[in-house]
């Protein structure tokens, strides 16, 4: 009888296989191009040639990490479910668009006031979207086994996604 290979997964040097980025983006896309918000997000993305890098590090984020080019770092223990990856590029592809629209990051030189109220609106304005595209996802029926909603409220969002329901 064979011996089936395995892996230890408690040995500090595994790394669980992620798939191609090229494949995970296209997949993001793919979903998104199926809802109004998510068109948006793709047409922007599309007409100012924005770069998206997947990439792994200790904890999942996105972020934009020049003027053409938006980041999202996956764990390297646990990556992300196709849900989740799909906000995640929700949140980065709306970071992007904010600095476009001239909501751009603070400048270390104003005051703690103006950089806590800016850092807010931006936040809140991210998760909205996030929120937007987690809804309309939901609405259609190919898509309910992704579960959207609640992986967006294991990400933390719970109070956020409650709320945006709440105003429908």
């Amino acid at each position: 009888m064979s011996q089936i290979p395995t892996q230890n997964i408690f040995d500090r040097n595994f790394k669980p296989e992620i798939p191609d980025s090229d494949k995970m983006i296209k997949f993001g896309l793919d979903v998104l191009s199926n809802v109004p918000v998510g068109i948006e997000l793709i047409n922007f993305i599309r007409e100012n040639d924005i770069q998206i890098r997947v990439t792994r590090g200790p904890e999942e984020t996105s972020y934009v990490s020049g003027e053409k080019e938006v980041v999202i770092v996956l764990k390297s223990a646990d990556p992300a479910q196709p849900s989740r990856f799909i906000l995640l590029l929700t949140g980065a592809i709306r970071q992007i668009m904010q600095e476009y629209d001239g909501l751009k990051q603070p400048s270390a030189k104003k005051s703690d006031e103006e950089i806590l109220e800016t850092t807010r609106v931006k936040k809140g304005d991210k998760i909205a979207y996030m929120c937007a595209v987690a809804y309309e996802i939901n609405q259609i029926e190919t898509f309910k086994a992704y579960h959207i909603i609640e992986e967006l409220k294991n990400m933390g969002y719970n109070n956020h996604i409650e709320a945006f329901l709440s105003n429908l």
